[in-house]
């Protein structure tokens, strides 16, 4: 399988490991206090937009301009610049778009996007608000999302992580470690998973 292929594997992993992480939700939970400043409602609204956000890309693609993110670990390092307050928010807005029955619109939302992505080149070059990017190498990013956020929703929610998104753990290590490598933290992160030195407080590769 050639590199593009595993990542729109893991896309299509990622992406039906959320769907079927919110469907096993308490609809009793929504409102209750999750990750940082969001409820669970506002979490699934926030992890959505790596679906939604696929879609605008596409549709705003820029077939004839340079790329200028050259890599998903370059994506992640664009996005140091976010504002965290406006993150915060745009996953209230999300959260409450969902509806009444959340799991429903995740669900239409996945099998929208992910017919899409099989219909769009790996080298498409769409616009993102850090610039410009392959679509293959935002897709990694938006798998990356989609795992992690994955497994915070599973945790928040109280329910089984998902085989898909089980599958989808090696990959987004693999980004994180890619990231790693670029903050010259390599040797940190290998240092702590071999046990010879814990990480530092409040160590991110985000």
């Amino acid at each position: 399988m050639s590199e593009n292929d595993t990542i729109r594997a893991w896309f299509h992993d990622a992406s039906d490991g959320f769907v079927a992480t919110v469907a096993e939700v308490d609809p009793r939970e929504w409102e209750r206090e999750s990750l940082g400043v969001w409820t669970l409602r506002s979490l699934v609204g926030h992890t959505s937009r790596a679906l939604s956000t696929v879609e605008r890309a596409i549709d705003g693609a820029a077939p004839d301009a340079a790329v200028e993110l050259e890599s998903p670990a370059a994506y992640l390092r664009a996005t140091e610049s976010a504002d965290d307050d406006e993150i915060a928010e745009r996953g209230r807005r999300s959260g409450d778009e969902l509806g009444d029955d959340p799991a429903a619109a995740v669900r239409v939302l996945a099998t929208r996007v992910g017919t899409l992505v099989d219909h769009t080149a790996d080298d498409l070059t769409v616009p993102i608000p850090f610039g410009t990017i392959r679509l293959v190498d935002y897709l990694a990013t938006r798998a990356f999302e989609l795992t992690v956020h994955g497994l915070d929703v599973a945790t928040a929610g109280g329910v089984r992580v998902p085989d898909p998104t089980t599958a989808s753990i090696r990959h987004a290590l693999r980004l994180a470690i890619d990231r790693a490598a670029e903050r010259e933290e390599d040797a940190l992160l290998l240092r702590a998973l071999t046990g010879r030195a814990p990480l530092p407080p409040g160590f991110s590769v985000l």
